[in-house]
């Protein structure tokens, strides 16, 4: 069993959950912080402590957004302009705690880490007792009618450490499925040969995982289905110098959208 501080964090990732993905001008939209697996998890409330920034890019120019303690759902985006809303959140850090050397191990595998259990003993680290800490940097989109032609630069981006941005608008208009143009970045370089993994809802609630790997240029292609919303999610994972406190710390990068 896995020891936690604060929220649950093993091996689930977080996302954003507008409870619309697609809205009039000036319509208020609320947004929860959601943290599970497959697509199902608990609502995250704000808590200042727990929170990084949030932030949305309205036309490539970004703007701070805060809440009020408690508030769940946690983001209120309000009176978005015109366009594609991109809404970014940036979790404040916190660490686990690993009691067991197979959780570590499985979650590498899970997430295609490589082998960090021999990186791990290498280091002449403990097998249980110690401590990862975590960032999360979620994003969504939001669809604000008329949304208009797209400026190429539309996902501008947050400045995260890790981070996917959208190359395609997931909400143009298409007789045919869209395919998703996907970039992943690292420290504002493209992260290649990496695993993306693709959860997909269907209209009536199933859910479906997939996994892609970025190319030479970081980029990976989603073949959507209309209807559907998605959730994008990849992790880094980097060694901390020294024995004690914090060993690893890993980034969590995310994306949710709907293809209409």
């Amino acid at each position: 069993m896995l020891g936690l501080h604060a929220a649950p964090a093993f091996a689930h990732e977080v996302w954003l959950e507008p409870q619309t993905y697609q809205v009039s001008a000036g319509q208020d939209v609320d947004i929860r912080i959601r943290n599970g697996q497959r697509l199902s998890g608990i609502s995250l409330p704000w808590f200042q402590r727990n929170i990084g920034a949030v932030a949305v890019l309205e036309n490539g120019t970004p703007r701070p957004i805060t809440g009020r303690l408690g508030d769940d759902p946690a983001i209120r985006l309000a009176q978005p302009a015109p366009g594609l809303a991109v809404v970014g959140y940036r979790s404040a850090g916190d660490t686990i705690t690993y009691t067991e050397a197979a959780k570590f191990a499985a979650f590498a595998e899970e997430k295609d880490l490589g082998d960090l259990a021999q990186a791990h003993a290498a280091r002449g680290l403990p097998e249980a007792g110690f401590q990862e800490r975590y960032w999360r940097y979620a994003k969504t989109y939001v669809a604000v009618a008329p949304i208009g032609d797209l400026a190429p630069d539309f996902d501008a981006g947050f400045g995260y450490e890790t981070e996917f941005f959208l190359r395609t608008n997931p909400y143009q208009d298409a007789a045919a499925a869209p395919v998703i143009d996907v970039a992943l970045r690292y420290r504002d370089q493209p992260r290649t040969e990496a695993q993306i993994e693709v959860f997909a809802k269907a209209p009536d609630g199933t859910v479906t995982v997939e996994r892609l790997r970025t190319d030479a240029q970081g980029h990976a292609q989603l073949s959507a289905q209309r209807g559907y919303m998605y959730l994008l999610d990849a992790v880094v994972m980097r060694p901390l110098p020294g024995d004690e406190g914090p060993v690893w710390e890993s980034l969590w990068a995310s994306a949710t959208f709907l293809v209409p």
